[in-house]
């Protein structure tokens, strides 16, 4: 018997090693000695082979396989073969989100667009479909297991099917695509479940009605966007909405609570509109008074808990998600903990092969993908000066918030203050209704705080990163 992996890979470092899922989308943590099993089941070595390499009886390294078979991820006896990335040194990068156009259908109508101007002028160079490949190829070779699709407006991109298709060659988790819900494109969907990968549609609606959506993302646009997300149910596939907490919303959130239940809605994502792109210009349009977001997440937050039966998890901005009441348990930050472990692991590109932290920070570039490979830009200096910036070496930490916050946005601390060092003030009240307010009610439902695991010592100076943003950012 030559046993062979089978929609699955392991994956991380040889010091923390997980078995990914790629078609359920989902993790198992792994012991070394296990993952060194596994990770010789490319169907070229038998089972006593495999004895051999562990140092483990014949019959420990069978029953252990026969977990991995009864989970679907294993063959026992192939005559396939298989090539494997070696685990990666740490630390691990673990996912890629590739913002694919540049182009976009509502330019110019939604109100809180982030990143207009950077899309138009990267929409001029965007990476053909070769040089996704080319990525696609670089991110298996360093064994990165998830990938998301966006824009702009990423089923704009043609070839999307063909991009949906090498992933899953590559055996690359697409864990989701970002779209604003406006196209109608069956072939995108027939790909997605030809790969058999359980690939979330994560559609953006700004209203449960076609006014107040409307105001948000144009006339006609929440008819569009409403009927995709028919189509997304029909398929089976996973759905998440996100929508943004304006003045137009703010008020009718337990309403919009109910129709995102009749949609079918898997996920509903709720976030604050930010000091960032169109939203500067639109601020007194669209953004609400605290108070009256805080009153509202409240509501929300007590009918989300209180509402046994529903299937849909709710995340509120950074401060709840469903989660939270099934795990029972809200993580802290150590001083030494990563400012931003939301994209700690990750990068993204942009439409142009830039590589940046992550989607928003878009004028901050760690290199190009046409010009610098992913593994060198991953592991340079400068980048994991960047990521693993400590809660520490920032101007929060002293805050009596910072366990809770983890020092909030680098970017708009950067735009509202000059530096990634200050403070995002857009953060701070935030999570100071969810020490007032939110965790409260979280401990009534059994909800406790721990921290998150200590981190590796910071082992680089932060000038690095003045340096980096004095040469990069314009």
């Amino acid at each position: 018997m030559n046993p062979l992996l089978k929609n699955s890979r392991v994956r991380g470092t040889p010091e923390d090693p997980f078995l990914q899922d790629i078609k359920r989308r989902r993790e198992y943590a792994l012991e070394p000695i296990h993952a060194k099993i596994l990770w010789h089941c490319d169907g070229s070595h038998s089972i006593e082979k495999l004895s051999e390499i562990s140092q483990q009886p014949v019959e420990d390294v069978l029953e252990f396989l026969k977990v991995i078979v009864k989970a679907g991820l294993l063959e026992l006896d192939s005559i396939a073969t298989a090539r494997f990335a070696p685990l990666a040194k740490s630390p691990y990068l673990r996912e890629i989100q590739i913002d694919a156009t540049g182009r976009c259908n509502l330019f110019g109508i939604c109100k809180h667009c982030y990143g207009r101007p950077m899309l138009e002028q990267a929409a001029k160079t965007e990476l053909s479909t070769a040089e996704m490949f080319q990525l696609f190829d670089q991110m298996s070779d360093l064994n990165v297991g998830n990938c998301f699709l966006s824009g702009g407006e990423i089923f704009i991109r043609k070839d999307l099917p063909d991009l949906i298709e090498y992933l899953a060659e590559k055996n690359i988790c697409l864990d989701g695509i970002f779209t604003n819900g406006t196209f109608s494109r069956p072939e995108v969907l027939d790909a997605i479940l030809n790969t058999g990968v359980k690939t979330a549609l994560l559609v953006s609606l700004d209203g449960h009605t076609s006014e107040i959506n409307g105001y948000m993302r144009g006339v006609g646009n929440f008819e569009r966007t409403t009927r995709f997300i028919a189509e997304v149910k029909n398929s089976g596939l996973p759905l998440t909405v996100n929508t943004m907490v304006t003045k137009q919303t703010v008020h009718v959130l337990d309403e919009m609570y109910v129709f995102m239940k009749k949609l079918g809605v898997n996920r509903w994502r709720l976030s604050v509109p930010r000091e960032q792109g169109e939203m500067i210009a639109n601020k007194d349009l669209i953004m609400p008074e605290w108070g009256e977001i805080f009153d509202a997440y409240e509501r929300l937050l007590r009918t989300a808990l209180e509402d046994s039966d529903s299937r849909m998890r709710i995340q509120l901005s950074s401060i709840f998600k469903t989660e939270f009441q099934k795990d029972k348990v809200v993580f802290l930050f150590h001083p030494g903990s990563s400012c931003c472990v939301y994209k700690r692991w990750a990068l993204v590109v942009k439409p142009s092969g830039d590589i940046v932290p992550c989607t928003a920070f878009d004028n901050l570039k760690f290199g190009n993908v046409r010009t610098d490979q992913l593994r060198d830009i991953w592991y340079a200096e400068s980048t994991q000066a960047f990521k693993a910036l400590p809660l520490e070496a920032t101007e929060c930490k002293d805050c009596d918030l910072k366990e809770l916050c983890g020092g909030g946005c680098r970017k708009i601390a950067h735009y509202l203050h000059g530096s990634v060092l200050a403070k995002d003030d857009h953060a701070c009240p935030m999570y100071q209704f969810f020490a007032d307010r939110v965790m409260p009610i979280l401990s009534r439902y059994g909800v406790r705080q721990k921290y998150l695991p200590k981190p590796d010592p910071y082992l680089y100076d932060t000038s690095v990163i003045d340096q980096m943003l004095l040469n990069k950012i314009s």
